[in-house]
């Protein structure tokens, strides 16, 4: 019941003071689930796609952690699960939880990590992974892999509803104008 008091109090804090490049979204039979939709600025790599990061809340919330995994495939070395062997999103940002962090809060962490992939450290870097390594050692490569990776995506993903990239340049979702 705490859970669910304190989940509504922030999605209502929210509602009154939106960021225009995040959406949330939630699930109308289970309040503890919820989707944030991410909208990249110009300058990143990301730019043209918007994605989208499931978030599950414990009931235990705010005193643990959620889990959140990214839906929209994308090319990203804190947040790609299946290219490195370190933790995943959720264990990296379980190791630094506290209860006064909000979903407003994980909204904009989640936003500076699609913004400035190269810049967006926040303790979710693994040293082991090689594509931490590549940002490191080539970054120009970095962005024009991650640029090519979401590009492909938003074609191979068009078949599929709901949509999980959406061209965000005023237009209708290519995905669902081409299918």
């Amino acid at each position: 019941m705490v859970a669910q008091r304190r989940i509504q109090k922030e999605l209502a804090k929210w509602s009154q003071n939106p960021i225009p490049r995040i959406e949330f979204r939630t699930n109308q039979q289970n309040i503890f689930q919820l989707d944030i939709w991410i909208t990249p600025v110009e300058t990143s790599p990301y730019f043209g796609a918007s994605y989208n990061f499931r978030v599950s809340l414990p009931v235990e919330y705010p005193r643990k952690s959620p889990k959140i995994n990214c839906v929209t495939p994308i090319y990203h070395h804190a947040i790609m699960e299946d290219k490195c062997d370190c933790l995943d999103l959720s264990d990296r940002i379980k190791d630094y939880w506290f209860p006064v962090l909000t979903l407003s809060k994980i909204a904009q962490i989640l936003c500076l990590l699609v913004d400035y992939p190269l810049e967006s450290d926040l303790g979710l870097n693994c040293e082991d992974c090689p594509i931490y390594q590549e940002t490191l050692t080539h970054p120009e490569n970095y962005i024009k892999k991650a640029r090519e990776y979401m590009l492909d995506h938003v074609y191979e993903l068009r078949n599929h509803r709901p949509c999980f990239i959406r061209l965000t340049k005023g237009k209708e979702c290519i995905i669902c104008r081409l299918s």
